[in-house]
């Protein structure tokens, strides 16, 4: 995001209820339809020109993708992070290390607010498909700026990381290096 759209300013994490992550018939991440699901994202305020480019970058006016209006569950930010343009807090190490916030988002959590949010999603590319090498190198990216903003590492590593496995490797450098089992008891732990 803050490559895509650089007057980005960050709100917090985002959840979408009824929603599933998919990589659809084209290869590229979609969300689709499942009562059963939920899917974790973050929030962003856009500038005129910044949705231009996303649309742009999604492919909004060759129908890749369409965009809508969804109701989302928005878990704010801390206040030294809100508003904050994007891009300042992905370079800024000491702001994407908060360990209060981006570590452990769910500490002290109440409930979201509902919220109306811009939503990019495919509705005529919705069969499961598989990503390619280059685009699951690009999604590394995003993945390692979106731990910095806080999206639940258990959630990145199994929803997403099944997805983008770069053949040849063990682990992604995005991924977290605990063994599973840590992330276990840093769950029931923390109250993740």
């Amino acid at each position: 995001m803050a490559h895509r759209c650089p007057d980005s300013k960050y709100l917090g994490r985002a959840v979408l209820a009824g929603f599933r992550i998919q990589i659809n018939g084209r290869g590229y991440f979609n969300i689709v339809a499942d009562a059963t699901e939920t899917v974790e994202g973050l929030c962003y305020v856009l500038s005129p020109a910044d949705e231009a480019s996303l649309d742009g970058y999604e492919g909004v006016d060759v129908d890749c993708y369409s965009k809508s209006e969804m109701k989302i569950e928005l878990f704010e930010a801390p206040e030294h992070l809100r508003h904050r343009r994007v891009v300042e807090i992905v370079e800024d190490a000491e702001l994407s290390t908060d360990a209060t916030y981006i570590h452990n988002p769910r500490a002290g959590e109440g409930p979201g607010t509902s919220v109306n949010s811009l939503v990019y999603a495919s509705v005529l590319h919705v069969s499961d498909g598989v990503a390619g090498n280059l685009y699951k190198q690009t999604v590394a990216q995003g993945v390692k700026d979106a731990l910095k903003l806080g999206v639940s590492p258990m959630y990145l590593e199994d929803k997403l990381g099944p997805h983008i496995q770069v053949e040849g490797t063990v682990k992604q450098h995005w991924m977290l290096r605990k063994p599973r089992k840590a992330l276990q008891t840093l769950k029931s732990n923390e109250g993740w």
